[in-house]
């Protein structure tokens, strides 16, 4: 038996919505009733000491819930898709939650260094987060700053990749994967994002 380094938890897939969809997409969001709030972290998701410090600068935006059957149905497809087809995953996804649009248009709006994995409070049907998904609704020339980086650490050394994303482009990666959008500089950066669930891995 040979083997290979494991990058189960380490690898993501990128990929365009086609211009046709992108617009049908953009057309159910326009016809929705959006409801605009200022974004934070979650508690259950930050480290106990110096909370209230810790909170207050991690995450910097505004977000809605969208609710459009038609939009949570073409991104639910993204993940039934892309997650059988990419051998080193093929998890095991139980229900997706609600999508958000977020919108960065302030000057420093920004997510810092953060990974999206959560758990349900279910004692006996445990669930956690797996896959999390990106698609940019934004075109390059809207805005400057807000770039996506993920990041890792190999033989103790922390390593970044900048993923350029594009009107379109959709980013699919494991919901452990450390990430974070670099501050706005200027303009508006609007994606939708995603997360899909399953048991806990064994």
């Amino acid at each position: 038996m040979s083997l290979q380094y494991n990058s189960q938890f380490f690898s993501f897939r990128r990929t365009t919505i086609p211009k046709d969809l992108m617009e049908d997409l953009e057309n159910h969001l326009a016809s929705s009733t959006l409801e605009f709030k200022d974004t934070r972290v979650v508690g259950a998701n930050s480290p106990e000491e110096d909370m209230s410090a810790y909170l207050s600068d991690r995450r910097r935006c505004k977000g809605a819930v969208v609710e459009n059957e038609d939009v949570m149905k073409f991104i639910f497809a993204q993940f039934n898709e892309v997650n059988p087809a990419t051998d080193i995953w093929q998890f095991d996804l139980s229900f997706f939650e609600n999508i958000q649009y977020l919108r960065y248009d302030s000057e420093e709006d920004h997510f810092d260094w953060h990974n999206d994995m959560m758990m349900s409070d279910d004692k006996v049907n445990l669930m956690t987060r797996k896959l999390s998904m990106t698609l940019m609704l934004s075109h390059k020339e809207d805005y400057t700053g807000g770039e996506f980086e993920f990041a890792s650490v190999r033989a103790g050394q922390l390593n970044t990749k900048e993923i350029s994303l594009d009107y379109g482009d959709i980013l699919i990666f494991p919901s452990i994967m450390e990430h974070r959008v670099k501050p706005i500089t200027s303009g508006v950066r609007n994606v939708l994002v995603a997360w899909a669930w399953g048991p806990l891995f064994k």
